[in-house]
C-alpha cells in the first residue's frame, strides 16, 4: 500500500507551474547560469577591490613598503578581475540549446581547467603579499592577529566558493 501512496505522490502538481515561473522570472538558475553569474560578481568585486587596496598603505609602518604592498594588492585584484571576467565571457558563451552535449562538456571542462590554472597563479601571489604584510608588521601583535584572522576567514570563504564552483562544473559535465 505504501507503494501506491508513493506513486500518487509523484504525480505532477500545481507546484511545477510555480517552478517554471521561478525559472522564467530569474529566481532559479541552471548550473551554467550560476557559474556565469558568480564569475561576473567576482570580476566586479575584484575591480572594486583595486581602489580598496590602497588602504593597506596605511597599515604598514614603513611607508615605502606600504606603497609597494598597495601596488601589489592592486595588481593582484586587477588580475583576479580580468581572469574572472574572461571566465565569465567564456561560460556565458556556452549555449546548450545550440551546442551538442559533447561540446558543452568539453567547453565546461576547458573553463574548469583554466579556473584551476588561474588559482595556481593567484594563490601563491596572495601568500607572498600576506608574507610581506607580516614582515612589515612583525612587531605589532594586533596586526599579526588581524592578518591571521583575515587569512582564516578568507580561506573559509574561498573554500566555500570553490566547492560551489566545482559543484556547478560537475553538474555541467555529468
Amino acid at each position: 500500500m505504501d507503494i501506491q501512496k508513493d506513486w500518487r505522490d509523484t504525480r505532477f502538481r500545481n507546484s511545477s507551474h510555480l517552478q517554471i515561473d521561478d525559472i522564467l522570472n530569474g529566481r532559479r538558475m541552471s548550473a551554467l547560469g550560476k557559474l556565469s553569474s558568480k564569475y561576473k560578481r567576482f570580476s566586479i568585486i575584484g575591480f572594486v577591490m583595486i581602489a580598496m587596496s590602497f588602504i593597506t598603505k596605511f597599515t604598514v609602518g614603513d611607508n615605502t613598503l606600504g606603497i609597494w604592498i598597495s601596488i601589489l594588492f592592486a595588481c593582484y585584484f586587477a588580475t583576479c578581475s580580468a581572469m574572472d571576467y574572461w571566465l565569465y565571457l567564456g561560460i556565458s558563451r556556452i549555449d546548450p540549446a545550440t551546442m551538442s552535449v559533447n561540446e558543452v562538456i568539453t567547453k565546461s571542462l576547458f573553463y574548469r581547467k583554466r579556473h584551476f590554472q588561474f588559482m595556481a597563479i593567484i594563490i601563491p601571489w596572495m601568500i607572498a603579499i600576506i608574507g610581506l604584510i607580516v614582515y612589515a608588521n612583525f612587531s605589532d601583535v594586533y596586526m599579526l592577529i588581524a592578518v591571521a584572522t583575515g587569512g582564516i576567514i578568507g580561506l573559509a570563504i574561498g573554500l566555500k566558493n570553490l566547492f560551489e564552483f566545482l559543484d556547478a562544473y560537475k553538474t555541467l559535465s555529468n
